[in-house]
């Protein structure tokens, strides 16, 4: 099979993927139908450019040929770009491929000194905790909301002997976040982005549990460096 043949195949299994996922009509011209895909989908936004290029490619090998070949094709380099673009697309990773699979779980009578002596000790970046039977995290947002609002209080902010539990009830409730092990990389990455746009509404983290409850066991445990390097 030559490069150009294979570019064809996966041009016509993009397309395919395409119209099945968006449910467009069979007559929408194909660059609209890339439009329409580049809004909900971070893969086709992120290579626009070249998927449009790609798009006049297609075009010119489907009504050109020079004897019993092509009139032009694909570089190798940009052949193995598309097709890891399409294999994104037809079989997108999912959260539970990416979640790191030990998560620590800290009872709310811990002390916050504690955890943040086991978090430098062993590496991670995130306190799990369970509060009231539910999942959650301990962040600096929430430390910082702890210390402002707790500061008229006498021996209250003592990492030594101050509570996950007290600390975690000033934790924003947008700092945790919580998915299935089926649901996308790209709709934890859109998750993330999302909440970047101020510090009330960030995501430190996303728990992957079984149905994505915070009253489930944790299957895993996303953060942003997961998904914006995968």
């Amino acid at each position: 099979m030559t490069r150009a043949e294979k570019f064809l195949l996966l041009h016509s299994e993009l397309e395919t993927q395409l119209r099945r996922k968006l449910r467009v009509p069979k007559n929408l011209p194909y660059f609209e139908v890339l439009n329409i895909a580049e809004a909900g989908d971070v893969t086709i936004r992120r290579n626009r450019d070249f998927l449009h290029s790609l798009r006049d490619l297609r075009n010119i090998l489907s009504h050109s040929s020079y004897g019993p070949g092509h009139i032009a094709e694909p570089s190798q380099e940009a052949l193995e770009k598309f097709e890891a673009i399409v294999n994104r697309i037809a079989r997108p990773p999912l959260v539970r491929d990416v979640a790191s699979k030990s998560v620590k779980i800290f009872p709310e009578t811990d002390t916050l000194l504690a955890a943040l002596t086991d978090m430098k000790v062993n590496d991670y970046s995130q306190i799990v905790i369970r509060r009231g039977g539910r999942l959650g995290l301990v962040t600096p947002e929430g430390i910082t909301h702890w210390i402002l609002q707790e500061s008229d209080s006498i021996g209250l902010l003592e990492p030594a002997t101050a509570s996950l539990g007290d600390v975690g009830a000033h934790e924003p409730k947008t700092s945790c976040r919580f998915m299935k092990p089926d649901q996308t990389v790209d709709e934890a990455r859109a998750a993330f982005l999302k909440g970047s746009s101020a510090p009330s509404t960030r995501h430190y983290a996303i728990l992957v549990t079984h149905t994505a409850k915070p009253t489930e066991e944790p299957l895993g445990i996303v953060t942003p460096w997961d998904v914006f390097d995968s």
